[in-house]
């Protein structure tokens, strides 16, 4: 894998690039099945995050992507609609298999990735969903390696969150 290019957090009036990505903590916990468009090999999650620290919470300020949504809704009363069909004997079970990737693929739609988009919101937004450490390399580059987020830095930031909040926050020396 290609090395990835890093979301950004503000932090104590700094710019960092942040070596994970807690919006996929926000797709599964609400079970969002997202398509995105990767723009490059360096940037395979599909979208660009900002993010900052205010307060001692986590926030996610900006969001661009692009891609394809699953209309969940949408799929679930179809499904049912087909079930009823194959219950009631309108459709047999092999109409049925093609009816049903049929369907699947009409529940896609496109959507461009934004904070409007995903949360509803122009503003700023708690990220309440995310529970775990961002890491945030800084300094020299030690030693690049071509692959995700692995290349080493001088140092670290480390950032301990707990649905949203800052609970801890220490740096190492690589």
């Amino acid at each position: 894998m290609t090395a990835q290019i890093q979301e950004r957090l503000q932090f104590d009036g700094e710019t960092y690039g942040m070596a994970n990505e807690p919006l996929r903590q926000y797709f599964a916990k609400n079970e969002i099945d997202i398509r995105l468009n990767a723009p490059s090999t360096a940037c395979w999650r599909g979208y660009f995050g900002e993010w900052e620290v205010v307060d001692n919470k986590l926030y996610l300020t900006k969001l661009k992507g692009s891609g394809v949504i699953k209309d969940k809704e949408k799929y679930r009363v179809e499904r049912l609609a087909l079930r009823r069909k194959l219950k009631e004997g309108l459709i047999t079970p092999i109409e049925n298999g093609k009816l049903l990737k049929l369907m699947e693929k009409e529940c896609w739609a496109a959507i461009q990735l934004s904070l409007n988009s995903l949360f509803q919101s122009e503003e700023k937004v708690f990220a309440c969903w995310y529970s775990g450490t961002i890491r945030a390399p800084f300094g020299e580059l030690i030693e690049y390696i071509h692959a995700g987020y692995e290349s080493i830095f001088e140092y670290e930031l480390l950032i301990d969150i707990k649905e949203g909040v800052v609970v801890n926050i220490w740096e190492k020396q690589n």
